[in-house]
């Protein structure tokens, strides 16, 4: 989906569309850590309509979810500060990472 959005803003195919698909994968393995933890939780409704949502770890605690919530938005705020911070860094510190 980065990957998507990012030919669309570039306006077509471009050189950087697998190093943009290969950042966008941090990203997109934190917010599969929500959907694995939300039916973890549901897995006991399932069992009692015999409905499988998804694959069940009968090991993980029913609390897994709002953990997975809270680590994906930690996860969400430090990866975007990562690039923000990136950026001020070379504008104002130009000597701190050497342009290529």
């Amino acid at each position: 989906m980065i990957a998507g959005v990012y030919l669309v803003l570039a306006r077509g195919w471009s050189d950087n569309v697998w190093t943009v698909a290969l950042a966008g994968v941090p990203f997109g393995l934190s917010v599969v850590s929500i959907n694995i933890g939300k039916h973890i939780d549901k897995s006991s409704e399932d069992k009692k309509k015999r409905g499988w949502a998804l694959c069940q770890w009968p090991a993980w605690p029913a609390w897994f979810s709002g953990f997975a919530f809270y680590h994906n938005r930690l996860f969400a705020n430090l990866f975007t500060l990562g690039p923000f911070a990136d950026v001020l860094l070379r504008i104002f510190l130009s000597g701190f990472w050497p342009v290529r």
